[in-house]
């Protein structure tokens, strides 16, 4: 997945960017963000297709385009990239519409402002995330990996806690970890492996889910368990 930040105020980039991987990383997703601090270096980079998502400033150096207009040239090529307006105004409300735009952000941009503009474009963040493969019921299928809540191993199976119940497949624990590398996923037990997605809190007996599962960690696993949730908490 590839998103476009355009917006010429250092302070904004790195406050929008900051939000914006830790909700993608707390939504399961994974993306590359390409920043361009004009209208014009935008455009010179895009392509359709390119970009699943663009933030872009509607007030740009006045000395180049505007990030309206630049928005419209983004729109007549690409009809389907979601583009959200981050401004410092609301007068350019009506005239987003015009392009199609998905979102439109009043600055400073906070947690849930993004949220609500990501909520808008969920059918470009569902296309992306990350699926594992898996065979059950004599069946392949592809799961998100955000919709796993943790998963434990029972002799020669792998029981998934989904979003939608459990899935039951015949894999060994060691190539689900596999599948799950690079993940926001945690081994806590010689059993079990949590999505930290999900985790409310960490106790010493073991990891307390928004849903309000306990899973629980061993003494081997504790010390990396907790700084594994640490990290992902304070990124």
């Amino acid at each position: 997945m590839r998103i476009a930040i355009c917006e010429d105020n250092a302070d904004d980039v790195s406050r929008l960017r900051k939000l914006l991987i830790r909700s993608l990383r707390g939504g399961g997703l994974e993306a590359d963000v390409d920043v361009f601090t004009c209208g014009e270096a935008l455009l010179r980079a895009f392509s359709p297709g390119k970009y699943q998502i663009i933030f872009q400033d509607i007030y740009l150096n006045q000395n180049g385009i505007t990030g309206m207009e630049a928005a419209e040239r983004i729109r007549m090529a690409d009809d389907d990239v979601s583009i959200i307006f981050t401004t410092t105004s609301t007068e350019h409300g009506p005239v987003s519409y015009e392009v199609k735009a998905d979102y439109y952000i009043v600055k400073p941009v906070d947690k849930e402002r993004l949220e609500k503009a990501f909520d808008r474009c969920r059918s470009q963040l569902d296309r992306h995330a990350r699926t594992i493969e898996i065979s059950a019921n004599w069946q392949t299928m592809r799961i998100r990996l955000r919709e796993i809540y943790y998963a434990e191993v029972i002799k020669n199976n792998v029981i998934l806690h989904t979003s939608s119940g459990a899935v039951v497949t015949r894999m060994t624990f060691a190539e689900l970890l596999e599948k799950l590398e690079g993940s926001s996923f945690v081994r806590c037990h010689r059993s079990y492996v949590v999505n930290l997605i999900h985790a409310a809190d960490i106790k010493d007996t073991g990891i307390i889910l928004k849903n309000g599962v306990h899973v629980a960690i061993s003494r081997s696993y504790a010390g990396k368990t907790r700084q594994a949730f640490t990290n992902f908490v304070f990124e």
